[in-house]
């Protein structure tokens, strides 16, 4: 089996730039990054800064942590974190069932890949890692360090936006 990694990056900086072009993945591309997650994916974790932030819309589809799914892959660690000095809230990751409902619940919080986050203006859950049935990683972020990395194995499609400027083949 062949696994092809690809980065994006919320600015040139990272591809040999100065840091002065900006990128992110917008409406309808949004969309289908979103779509192409849920055709290969199972579950999605984000992580959260407010305890109870989304949980009105999110709480419906939530689940246990797959037991596939290995601790190092989850975004911000598995276990509640208390708060950074200065900070009142802690951090936590919860996970989420793929479905019809959940894309059009994502789609209706943010249309923009780099707005999931807590901060710079934005109060959202963060991060979003989708995961295969087996538990490994197809896609996953850092949003608050501008980059996301989608895994691709033979027979997963994702050309419908790898030509968005920004994504860039991992030659490991």
């Amino acid at each position: 089996m062949t696994l092809k990694k690809y980065n994006f990056y919320d600015s040139d900086w990272f591809l040999g730039g100065n840091g002065d072009v900006e990128y992110d993945i917008r409406g309808e591309d949004f969309g289908k990054l979103l779509a192409i997650c849920f055709r290969y994916s199972s579950c999605v974790a984000f992580c959260f800064r407010g305890f109870w932030q989304f949980q009105d819309v999110l709480g419906p589809f939530e689940i246990e942590r797959p037991a596939c799914v290995a601790e190092k892959d989850i975004p911000g660690g598995y276990v509640y974190f208390g708060p950074k000095p200065g900070e009142k809230q802690c951090s936590h990751t919860r996970f989420y069932r793929i479905c019809p409902e959940l894309y059009e619940v994502l789609l209706s919080i943010s249309d923009s890949l780099f707005s999931w986050l807590y901060g710079r203006g934005h109060c959202k859950p963060e991060d979003p890692t989708f995961y295969r049935e087996d538990g490994s990683v197809f896609f996953s972020s850092l949003i608050h360090e501008g980059e996301c990395h989608l895994y691709l194995r033979d027979g997963e499609d994702a050309s419908e936006i790898l030509g968005i400027p920004g994504w860039e083949e991992c030659t490991w």
